[in-house]
């Protein structure tokens, strides 16, 4: 239902990213890196110059056909976006609080991550996860805690921890929650630095002040601006799987996480709202 895009650590949202490429729109040697690429990520959380570098090499490993589909106003603007990444991880371009990097995570999850459809968007609220900082890896909540959730309609609900595990990446991990007035069956694992999380009232305070719309050109420096999922790439004009031919093409998922739960989301908001209303 919701791609979540703009909140959580910057970890978070390059792994997210990384998730909705289909290894059609990657080369072959990206699948044996993928796993070694994601547990850098996560351990490099507060080092602005090696998060760039990694995201770097994420866009360097598209195929020529994907670059074209993402971008397809301009192939340069893939090569801006790279080399702007590149300046930062060698230290070419300061960025100490990680302000220009998070413009360029912005633009990648612009082109990348699949809008919400209309229709779902009548479900929600108007509740945003949490942006956090270079370093923050989200709030200390344990078992048995109460907390403030961002639900799947986008609203701050009032919740408590009812346990904790290990993420699907070494160095992350989920809480899973209860939200009150709710049966256990709404329960949710959520990462802890998904900025779906909050400590009880703890306003959400935003890292940074917000971002003008993310485009590719801007973060680079110079010339036309990022495109959007580009209409055609699948029914409805939404990109649904590998370049070619604009069929969906599930990428295999040991662990799931949002991306398996993104197709059942919309239908749990429905019966979700129906069950509250009877209540």
């Amino acid at each position: 239902m919701s791609d979540w895009a703009g909140g959580g650590s910057l970890p978070y949202r390059m792994s997210r990213i990384e998730e909705a490429l289909p290894f059609e729109d990657v080369r072959a040697s990206w699948k044996t890196r993928r796993e070694a690429w994601l547990g850098e990520v996560f351990a490099s959380a507060g080092t602005v110059v090696e998060l760039a570098g990694l995201l770097a090499e994420l866009c360097r490993s598209l195929t020529a056909s994907a670059v074209s589909f993402y971008f397809d106003r301009s192939r340069d603007e893939h090569e801006r976006l790279c080399s702007a990444l590149c300046d930062l991880a060698s230290g070419r371009r300061s960025d100490p609080n990680g302000v220009s990097l998070r413009t360029l995570v912005a633009a990648l999850e612009a082109v990348a991550l699949p809008p919400t459809e209309a229709c779902e968007k009548k479900l929600m609220e108007d509740g945003e996860p949490i942006e956090l900082g270079i370093g923050d890896l989200g709030p200390d909540l344990a078992k048995g805690d109460r907390a403030l959730a961002l639900d799947i309609r986008h609203a701050w609900c009032a919740a408590q921890v009812v346990a904790v595990r290990e993420g699907p990446v070494a160095g992350t991990d989920e809480l899973r929650i209860h939200y009150d007035g709710w049966k256990a069956k709404w329960d949710e694992w959520i990462q802890r630095d998904s900025g779906r999380l909050r400590l009880p009232g703890r306003p959400p305070k935003p890292a940074f002040p917000p971002l003008d719309k993310p485009t590719a050109a801007s973060s680079g420096g110079g010339g036309g601006a990022a495109q959007g999922p580009r209409a055609g790439g699948g029914e409805g004009g939404k990109k649904t799987g590998g370049v070619e031919g604009g069929k969906a093409a599930k990428r295999p998922r040991e662990n799931g996480g949002d991306a398996e739960r993104a197709g059942k989301a919309a239908g749990k908001a429905a019966e979700k709202a129906a069950e509250k209303a009877a209540e």
